[in-house]
């Protein structure tokens, strides 16, 4: 395909010559995808020219019939360069053509773009990296596969080439895009259930998890994966069940995150060497921070019992710095329970290991909100991990 799409402004004679086509928008001409619309004739003699698309600053106008090389085309605007300066004209104003490349050469094109496709596919599919799958890869994929479909379509190829191509990269990509529908499905509802359960909609959830879970069933019946792909499922499918009993801090730090604090990575060690996850550690010293704050609303309907969590659970612990330190530290950290019914304090001191704590969400001071907050030497290193809310 040329470089830029060729265009015109063109009156019922031009026409008479040329079919008005459409397209898919794209910041290169040679990505473009044509095919007849059958669309009418742009209305007026004429088409505006301006610096910008806010449309303050006329640059010109080009007259009907006029033909000009374009730069960008997207769905509202057509770019072009107009008189050594940059304009845009609104692309509804303008009827067009473009020269197609030789109808082989374009098949080549497309066909080596999908089977690249194919293979990064596969690639995530080995790495179980399903994220990249729903997020970019599939969605490409499919698009992909529906631009071949419609170039094998084109007149000017053979039943020899057509039969090549579909061998190649369209029957492939196809079936590739087909065991990936179901498992894209189902990691969309997951993800939408997952904002209802944040909201309380346990029916909404239910009915979406369920859904879910349904068409990967149907869709491991007929379809073999990676081994990781399917323990990333597997894994995704537990971790939907679960959240209908507790939450984790990772699932809902956005609630619960205080700027003085780091969420954990899991590679994060205490003192004893043991990798921990699923919280928060402290960071330089401060004479006391929030470790949640828990504010009303969402969190403690008193009308709906249903709607409000019900216990908190996390481990304390002392981090790496303490590992070369031989002094007894006397209240390492101190957790302090405010807002509930007999607020109680939680210590940690060098002679312990852990500290395990229960907070039970329900023995709630009417209009309060339940804050906990983590006091003491808190520049040396506390680690707050497995963190659980129970609904």
């Amino acid at each position: 395909m040329n470089k830029f799409a060729k265009w015109t402004i063109s009156g019922a004679m031009a026409l008479s010559l040329v079919a008005p086509i459409t397209f898919q928008p794209s910041t290169t001409a040679s990505a473009f995808v044509w095919k007849d619309t059958g669309e009418a004739a742009p209305k007026g003699k004429f088409a505006t020219v301006y610096s910008s698309t806010s449309m303050k600053k006329k640059l010109g106008t080009i007259k009907l019939g006029t033909s000009f090389m374009t730069t960008y085309v997207g769905k509202k605007w057509t770019k072009l360069k107009y008189k050594g300066q940059t304009g845009y004209i609104l692309s509804k104003e303008l009827t067009y053509y473009a020269e197609r490349a030789n109808p082989y050469d374009s098949a080549v094109t497309i066909s080596k773009r999908l089977t690249k496709k194919i293979n990064a596919l596969k690639a995530a599919e080995a790495e179980g990296d399903i994220q990249k799958i729903v997020e970019e890869l599939y969605p490409t994929l499919e698009k992909s596969v529906k631009d071949m479909k419609e170039e094998l379509s084109r007149e000017g190829l053979t039943k020899s080439q057509i039969a090549k191509f579909k061998k190649e990269s369209y029957n492939p990509a196809e079936k590739q895009a087909n065991r990936m529908k179901k498992m894209v499905q189902a990691w969309d509802l997951y993800t939408k259930a997952a904002y209802n359960m944040i909201d309380f909609k346990y029916t909404e959830a239910r009915e979406q998890v369920d859904l879910a879970n349904k068409l990967v069933n149907e869709s491991k019946k007929v379809n073999t994966y990676n081994k990781k792909f399917t323990a990333a499922v597997n894994k995704k499918m537990k971790d939907m069940e679960r959240r209908f009993s507790y939450s984790t801090f990772d699932e809902l730090a956005y609630d619960f995150s205080d700027p003085k604090m780091i969420q954990l990575t899991g590679k994060e060690k205490d003192v004893f060497n043991k990798k921990h996850s699923n919280g928060i550690k402290s960071t330089k010293y401060t004479s006391y921070t929030h470790i949640f704050n828990f504010n009303n609303g969402n969190y403690f309907n008193k009308e709906d019992d249903s709607k409000r969590f019900k216990k908190l659970t996390f481990t304390m612990t002392a981090g790496e710095y303490w590992k070369n330190k031989k002094q007894d530290v006397e209240n390492l950290a101190e957790v302090f329970v405010n807002g509930t019914v007999n607020s109680k304090m939680y210590v940690l001191d060098s002679t312990k290991k852990s500290v395990k704590v229960t907070v039970d969400l329900t023995k709630i001071h009417t209009g309060r909100a339940t804050v906990i907050y983590l006091i003491g030497s808190l520049d040396r290193d506390v680690i707050i991990s497995d963190i659980r809310v129970y609904r």
